[in-house]
């Protein structure tokens, strides 16, 4: 069984701390084999399902014009949340999409999101881990993606960039430093939290890898308060490389805020955000009860699609 870990110290040295899935008081959910026949299939119906809500779903979204007039009316009413119907479409297309894979998601620590806007900082073992901050979190942050998931998941992305969210080009320093300063506009002038992971990119072991810097410079420019956020079990149900879902509980753990001070350098936020972050995973692990195969919400949602699309065949022909 795997459980995620804490892979460095602030200070470079590596140092594995591995939660004992053994230990009564820190279990995670049994993760099944997809050696078992039994568990392949389930895994491979989630996939088909997941696919099938991320193309209907999303093309819904991307019809779904009848939210432009409204928010043409907010900006010149000048709301300050223009785009507040499109938010709470991508929140429920979050909650919709962990339950057709049969996720269910606990949230601790919300009440430490005390400020808005925040920049959300996040451990990232798993596929899943933007739906999952994003669907916890109680403020609606826009998140910092890389650039070449425009072209990989051509439903998805441009959406989220034409919504908000920002894209970054990590292979090119001047266009990443061109996305930070947007997303530092963002804070600074519609007063809109950012979600980034600091470790940049997805642990390919669980583990909490080094951080990049480019988040602490964020923080550092626009002076927002850091908010850690860890994630238990994420890594079980959808790690990187893996084709095939599981189903399970998901925990996701706010932090205590830490506030950015014109103290601080790149280097010191980095080492209180890892500290707070590797406290909370080798302290206090959440024990998750092993769950069954989840098919309901899957069947369900099928169900709908399948009938609609009956009911709109024979209408045209």
């Amino acid at each position: 069984m795997h459980s995620r870990k804490v892979a460095a110290k602030s200070d470079g040295k590596s140092e594995v701390n591995s939660l004992d899935a053994s230990s009564p008081k820190k279990r995670l959910v049994f993760v099944k084999s997809f050696r078992n026949p039994v568990t392949f299939v389930c895994g491979a119906f989630r996939l088909v399902v997941g696919v099938v809500y991320i193309v209907v779903v999303s093309l819904f979204v991307h019809v779904g014009v009848f939210f432009w007039p409204l928010t043409v009316i907010l900006r010149w009413l000048k709301h300050s949340k223009p785009l507040a119907p499109y938010e709470l479409v991508e929140r429920l297309w979050c909650w919709g999409f962990l339950k057709v894979l049969g996720v269910e998601v606990i949230a601790e620590g919300t009440e430490h999101v005390v400020a808005d806007p925040t920049i959300i900082m996040f451990s990232h073992a798993s596929n899943l881990d933007s739906m999952l901050v994003y669907g916890a979190s109680p403020v609606k942050p826009k998140f910092i993606f890389k650039k070449s998931l425009l072209y990989r998941m051509p439903l998805l992305f441009p959406l989220a960039a034409l919504l908000g969210h920002v894209s970054i080009d990590r292979s090119k320093i001047d266009q990443a430093i061109q996305s930070l300063e947007k997303a530092a506009r963002q804070i600074r002038d519609e007063h809109v939290s950012i979600a980034i992971s600091p470790e940049g990119t997805r642990s390919r072991t669980g583990e909490l890898m080094p951080f990049k810097k480019g988040p602490f410079h964020l923080a550092k420019s626009v002076g927002a308060p850091i908010t850690p956020a860890v994630i238990f079990n994420n890594f079980n149900l959808w790690r990187p490389k893996q084709l095939l879902p599981h189903c399970g509980d998901v925990r996701i753990r706010f932090l205590p805020q830490i506030p950015v001070t014109p103290e601080d350098t790149v280097e010191s936020l980095q080492a209180k955000v890892r500290c707070s972050m590797e406290e909370a995973l080798q302290s206090n692990q959440p024990t998750v009860e092993e769950s069954g195969e989840r098919f309901l919400p899957g069947i369900v949602f099928l169900s709908i699609v399948l009938s609609s699309a009956y009911v709109i065949g024979r209408f045209l022909f």
